[in-house]
């Protein structure tokens, strides 16, 4: 059974908090209901998000710690909350409007997306990667990702 975005956010905390990460059985109580107009909202990672994790990772070990605490802000209110005073759309008519970016680090910039109730983590980059000519390579290469809901393993190798 594939489990829902919304789920799989909840899972990603629990796991950042230390949590132990045990499926609950199905419970005959029913779960208390988000507040009215409030949807739960899920995380979606893309196929090349862990690879390009991956190298940022090399120049910066500690950018899982702000990815977390990214993670953990969006949670809270993924529309208006900001990591960073550099936690902003796209703006204008280029090929990366639709596309947020934050400034995990110095030069590690997170590209992503919030549609369907999910923060859809898209792509780890540099500055070099988003500006000047290489904007439309890297408007090919996110309009080209496929999404998917993260599996424990990758939630564990991408946040800890």
């Amino acid at each position: 059974m594939v489990e829902s975005p919304a789920a799989t956010l909840r899972r990603l905390i629990d796991l950042c908090e230390g949590k132990k990460d045990v499926k609950k059985a199905p419970q005959v109580k029913q779960q208390p209901q988000e507040p009215e107009g409030k949807k739960p909202f899920g995380i979606m990672i893309s196929n090349m998000f862990a690879a390009s994790l991956t190298k940022t990772e090399r120049t910066f070990p500690q950018i899982k710690d702000q990815l977390r605490k990214f993670a953990a802000v969006k949670r809270d209110d993924p529309i208006n909350g900001k990591y960073s005073k550099q936690d902003y759309p796209y703006s204008g008519a280029g090929p990366l409007a639709g596309y947020h970016h934050c400034h995990l680090r110095d030069d590690a910039i997170l590209i992503y997306t919030i549609k369907n109730n999910c923060l859809n983590l898209l792509f780890m980059c540099s500055h070099a990667e988003v500006e000047g000519k290489m904007v439309p390579k890297m408007a090919r290469l996110l309009g080209g990702l496929a999404l998917h809901p993260p599996s424990k393993e990758e939630l564990q190798r991408t946040f800890m």
